[in-house]
């Protein structure tokens, strides 16, 4: 599961990089993006999840490009 995760986030960063060069014709526009996935066996509410999304986000925006981070829960 978390690698389909990654891979339809990278389509998704991808498409928005994409859609902002268009109308900005700016080619350094890149992506940063972290996630976590909800398990019901580690009872994570809405806001510890948010919170390690965006703990990986900033992890991911440290690397040059298109960065994917998944959140360790």
């Amino acid at each position: 599961m978390p690698e389909s995760s990654v891979e339809k986030a990278k389509q998704v960063c991808n498409k928005l990089c994409e859609t902002i060069r268009k109308r900005t014709e700016d080619s350094g526009i890149s992506c940063s993006m972290g996630i976590a996935i909800f398990l019901p066996e580690n009872d994570y509410d809405a806001n510890s999840l948010v919170k390690q999304a965006d703990a990986a986000m900033y992890e991911a925006k440290k690397e040059p490009g298109l960065t994917i981070k998944l959140a360790k829960v």
